[in-house]
């Protein structure tokens, strides 16, 4: 799940997140063959869509309940999103 390129390494907040995703069962839904683009196109999401919330972790370090709220509603909102298309 973690497995990335040597050349473009995930961030902590992204590593932090796709555990937080994995843990709290919402890669379940996703086929296993489809896990890796699965994370790559919602940490893209979250990016453009709440970048407050990986500078927040890569800065601080911090991972306290109103990020991990953000973190579920950006899942929501990108599931939401993804099943329109």
């Amino acid at each position: 799940m973690l497995k990335q390129s040597p050349l473009s390494p995930y961030s902590t907040a992204q590593q932090y997140i796709i555990l937080y995703a994995a843990l709290n069962g919402y890669l379940l839904e996703v086929e296993v063959k489809k896990i890796s683009p699965f994370i790559k196109s919602f940490l893209e999401y979250i990016k453009s869509a709440n970048p407050l919330i990986m500078d927040d972790l890569d800065k601080t370090g911090e991972l306290n309940a109103e990020t991990d709220e953000a973190i579920i509603a950006a899942f929501e909102n990108y599931k939401r999103i993804n099943q329109q298309e």
